[in-house]
């Protein structure tokens, strides 16, 4: 099935982003805030983009872990979070683009696009405010 604008507006659910692919350069707001507020893996999740959520979330733990050897890790969680806030920002439209490309190139049907694309607003909510209560729960019983 060959890749147009049709199919990925059908794709984004409400046509939003069919106009941001069209230009290379673009910003995301969305990906923007919700890095700085929750972490850009809440963005992926929203966006159905869950291995790209699962790499994100390692890394990030990765770059906490290294960081409370020198220092707080909320001083890293902060730091990290504004720089991949502001990496996204830039180029979350980019990155959505190939991931819907690549979707649509092994999709039969008009059908199958519209229902493998849109949102996931659950599981982004879920991952939202559950994923740092339960964090928080099991830091403070590591800690009394």
């Amino acid at each position: 099935m060959e890749i147009n604008m049709n199919l990925l507006g059908k794709f984004s659910a409400n046509g939003y982003y069919t106009e941001k692919w069209a230009s290379p350069q673009s910003w995301n707001w969305g990906c923007f805030w919700l890095g700085l507020l929750s972490g850009i893996f809440t963005w992926f999740l929203y966006r159905k983009m869950y291995l790209n959520a699962v790499l994100f979330f390692i890394v990030q733990g990765a770059f906490l872990f290294t960081f409370a050897a020198f220092a707080d890790w909320t001083i890293g969680l902060l730091i990290f979070n504004a720089i991949a806030a502001l990496a996204m920002g830039r180029f979350g439209n980019r990155i959505y683009y190939h991931h819907a490309a690549g979707i649509i190139s092994r999709c039969s049907c008009e059908e199958e696009v519209a229902s493998r694309g849109g949102t996931d607003f659950w599981t982004a909510y879920v991952f939202t405010f559950l994923l740092p209560l339960i964090v928080g729960i099991t830091v403070s019983s590591l800690v009394l």
